[in-house]
């Protein structure tokens, strides 16, 4: 007489019955593969939260430096019209604006591109 006998788990941890065969084995290996599992959580939130702060910073940073671009373009064109140049002000500012917006355009696409990419990585793994 043959018998099989099948179990299955899932979980990102052993089961709590290999958990205790570990235990048998070896005292405090349960203890020590649940606390290694407990910091690398905690190790990655602290790595997620690093580069969420990064992101602020790196946008805060872009902001500032459109905003003196267009001061300084602002500037140049009124010093270009009060100069009689009205053409090179109507270039420069023209430019100007037509460069930021096209940031400000791209950006929103590129951050609505990843958002979808996030969002179809999320439902692909489920």
């Amino acid at each position: 007489m043959i018998a099989v006998q099948a179990e299955s788990y899932s979980g990102p941890l052993p089961s709590p019955k290999q958990l205790a065969e570990y235990d048998a084995v070896h005292p405090g290996a349960a203890t020590v593969l649940i606390k290694a599992f407990v910091d690398q959580g905690q190790h990655r939130m602290e790595l997620e939260q690093l580069v969420i702060r990064d992101g602020v910073k790196r946008a805060n940073r872009g902001l500032i430096a459109g905003g003196v671009v267009s001061v300084v373009a602002l500037a140049a064109c009124v010093a270009l019209a009060f100069f009689g140049a009205q053409a090179a002000a109507a270039v420069v500012g023209g430019s100007t604006v037509v460069s930021l917006a096209l940031c400000f355009v791209t950006g929103n696409v590129l951050q609505r591109n990843e958002r979808a990419d996030r969002r179809q990585n999320v439902v692909t793994r489920r």
